[in-house]
């Protein structure tokens, strides 16, 4: 409702342990540096895109189906979501390679 003031509630997914998760949270447990990247990833997904992740946005991240991409992202961009989003949380980018990425 337009006039509805009540705050909302963020978007959670059930994770595997049946606790809510946002829908931008890492898969991993426990949570490290390297899940904040993962999170890093998704944002980046929301700045370029200007929408919000869906519940399926983790589904699509985790089988490797990067369709979320608009075909028109800078490719250093697109390789440093997929790198954000590596199944293996170790081979995510630390920040300063974040950083280095963009700034480059």
């Amino acid at each position: 409702d337009f006039l509805d003031t009540t705050p909302k509630k963020p978007k959670t997914n059930t994770s595997s342990t049946g606790g809510n998760v946002c829908v931008w949270d890492a898969p991993d447990v426990p949570l490290t540096k390297k899940s904040d990247a993962y999170s890093y990833g998704i944002l980046l997904l929301v700045l370029l895109m200007q929408k919000s992740p869906s519940p399926e946005t983790d589904k699509k991240i985790i089988s490797n189906k990067h369709s979320l991409i608009s075909p028109d992202c800078e490719p250093r961009l697109v390789t440093l979501m997929e790198d954000c989003w590596n199944s293996d949380s170790i081979s995510r980018p630390d920040f300063a390679e974040i950083v280095s990425t963009i700034l480059s």
